[in-house]
């Protein structure tokens, strides 16, 4: 991870048809990121990604043209949105709606999809990595980049403590800390 939570996947409905697709935030740097600076130069990325296989994407699905996900052209469209536009529905917006809009919403505006997209990332990124943690599991949060580029309280917050988060400004430093984190994981499995 880059140290800002970016990415959420869930199951997204298109012309009809369900996926489990992953939707991540690009920014004016043309990288993944939900800096509140960023707002204004980002976007959704336009093409929903599968969370596994060879195929890095489902074509054509737009997760940042929001809607009932159904069909808006041809002699079966059953779509409530502009029939010019194919749209998505976030099933995750059921229950949790952008903020002063419906779940089916059609063509959410950016500016209010984007904080809420943001949001939604750090929010489900913290509620997972507690779900683990109430497990028993150790979560360990590595962070790349500068402190303009990432939230070193998030990175902790993610982890199970201060000795399970590590900050690396840069990529040379990352091998460094994953041999730590290795040996901090095979001492814990002798024990």
């Amino acid at each position: 991870m880059t140290g800002l939570p970016t990415a959420l996947a869930r199951r997204f409905r298109w012309d009809g048809q369900d996926y489990d697709g992953v939707a991540y935030g690009v920014g004016s740097s043309g990288h993944a990121n939900c800096r509140t600076s960023d707002y204004p130069y980002m976007s959704v990325y336009s093409q929903l990604h599968r969370p596994t296989g060879t195929n890095n994407f489902y074509p054509s699905v737009n997760p940042a043209t929001t809607g009932d996900g159904r069909r808006t052209s041809g002699s079966n469209a059953t779509s409530c949105c502009c029939p010019r536009y194919l749209n998505t529905k976030w099933y995750l917006f059921d229950s949790m709606p952008v903020p002063g809009y419906p779940a089916e919403r059609c063509s959410i505006p950016m500016n209010r999809l984007l904080p809420h997209f943001c949001s939604l990332t750090r929010q489900l990124a913290l509620q997972n990595a507690q779900t683990l943690k109430n497990r028993g599991i150790r979560v360990y949060a590595v962070g790349l980049g500068s402190s303009t580029e990432i939230d070193p309280n998030f990175i902790r917050s993610l982890s199970s403590g201060e000795n399970y988060a590590y900050i690396a400004p840069t990529s040379s430093e990352l091998e460094a800390i994953f041999i730590r984190i290795a040996r901090d994981i095979k001492l814990r499995l002798v024990q």
